[in-house]
């Protein structure tokens, strides 16, 4: 930003204004104000993104019956102390 903001001063101060001056300021303006925004926006989605990760309350929550854990753990070749070897239905998500 602080490039930005030297070339448009620069623009200003020692270009003249009818020679393109005023058009690289305009330019450089609305850049630099565009970063601004844009800078100012990450920060708050950061900050919100921080909150979220930090905080200790549930996004979601979900509970999944026995023996539906265990077909998809069969699925997924997952050893599980249960010894069926049965394969997996298209009902469960398929393997």
């Amino acid at each position: 930003m602080v490039v930005f903001g030297l070339v448009c001063v620069e623009a200003l101060g020692f270009m003249d204004g009818m020679s393109g001056g005023y058009a690289v300021a305009f330019v450089v303006f609305f850049l630099m104000a565009r970063g601004i925004t844009v800078a100012g926006l990450f920060l708050h989605r950061a900050r919100v993104l921080d909150a979220i990760i930090t905080s200790h309350q549930l996004l979601a929550h979900w509970t999944d019956p026995t023996e539906t854990a265990r077909q998809k753990a069969l699925c997924a070749n997952i050893p599980t102390t249960s010894t069926r070897t049965e394969p997996c239905s298209s009902l469960s998500g398929g393997c």
